[in-house]
């Protein structure tokens, strides 16, 4: 499915443009139809976060498993700061130590 605002995404995994573009898709007509691609969309870049850095262990375990080892070990918060390069300093950073 075409997508404005999720088409970048298709080079890295065609699955997340085409729940993006469905969620854009129903959003007027079936808002809540549109919430569950949502949800889809963040379960598999979740996972793909998880893949890229050794800590999937399969495909059931389930959401809220990734999200927390995710976020116990700090993968899910650095692996998306790196992968889209942006230049935040850690005030701008909640997942950052404070210095002091």
């Amino acid at each position: 499915m075409q997508s404005l605002n999720f088409g970048f995404l298709t080079p890295h995994d065609d699955r997340l443009t085409a729940l993006g573009g469905l969620a854009e898709r129903y959003f007027c007509d079936d808002p809540s139809t549109a919430i569950a691609k949502l949800r889809q969309f963040a379960e598999q870049i979740a996972k793909l976060v998880a893949a890229r850095n050794a800590v999937y262990l399969s495909e059931r375990e389930s959401f809220e498993e990734i999200l927390h080892r995710l976020s116990r070990d700090g993968t899910g918060a650095r692996q998306a700061c790196q992968h889209n390069g942006s230049g935040l300093s850690n005030t701008e950073k909640p997942w950052a130590e404070s210095s002091g």
